[in-house]
């Protein structure tokens, strides 16, 4: 896919920021400190062709 121009973004495991060109959805989690966003769950990876968003990613996010 690479070699055609794709490129897929995998944010699993990922510190969630403001910002980010994401669809998140906000899960509790009292396993993460009080400030911790992390990326648990990808639900669509982002893919990019040729540098450019023609898929934005659907999370879900962790928040301590």
């Amino acid at each position: 896919m690479e070699d055609n121009g794709y490129e897929i973004i995998d944010y699993m495991g990922m510190n969630y920021t403001e910002g980010m060109t994401v669809k998140a959805r906000f899960i509790p989690s009292d396993e993460l400190d009080e400030d911790e966003s992390i990326i648990t769950r990808v639900v669509y990876p982002q893919v990019n062709f040729n540098d450019k968003l023609i898929q934005q990613a659907d999370v879900e996010v962790s928040v301590g």
